[in-house]
């Protein structure tokens, strides 16, 4: 969200000629249109008076910045940066956070597994098409590489996906 709202900002400045702008990392570069862009976006996602406001009423509490990233539908790492830019914060705080919950996202990402390969091929290609094609392949009226090239499917990819859907392919 914060990257849409920059480079709308980009935008609304007529600053679009310049192309997408780099990932500066937390603290943006020296360029003035970038430093700008950047407090447009927070304030447009987090605004100074709301954060302020209701910063009083969770700063005690335990995760305050996952709690103002529900409420400003923004991640807690755009949070925490207003809070800090905005003095809620100080940068110990911040950077504290910072890293216990960028450690804490690597290792949720490890232990995800991810979606099924073969099960995305139902949303991709489509069950009944590739049942379909599958079929016309199997009983010669499309050869095989028209069938792979229909489905986006290779041999043993191929095979096993027909296989998923309930076909032997000899």
């Amino acid at each position: 969200m914060f990257t849409l709202a920059h480079e709308l900002a980009h935008i609304w400045l007529g600053a679009e000629g310049e192309g997408l702008s780099g990932f500066e990392g937390l603290f943006p570069g020296d360029a003035r249109v970038e430093r700008f862009c950047d407090q447009a976006a927070a304030e447009f996602l987090v605004p100074a008076r709301e954060l302020k406001e209701r910063w009083r009423g969770v700063k005690g509490a335990p995760e305050p910045f996952e709690r103002m990233a529900r409420q400003f539908k923004v991640s807690p790492i755009v949070v925490g940066r207003r809070a800090m830019d905005l003095q809620l914060v100080d940068r110990k705080m911040f950077f504290e956070f910072y890293g216990a919950y960028t450690t804490r996202e690597r290792g949720r990402a490890k232990r995800t597994r991810g979606g099924d390969f073969y099960n995305n091929q139902n949303t991709r290609v489509g069950e009944r098409f590739a049942t379909h094609v599958i079929l016309a392949a199997m009983e010669g009226r499309l050869g095989f590489k028209e069938a792979y090239d229909l489905t986006g499917l290779r041999g043993g990819a191929f095979q096993k996906y027909a296989r998923r859907l309930g076909m032997d392919l000899p």
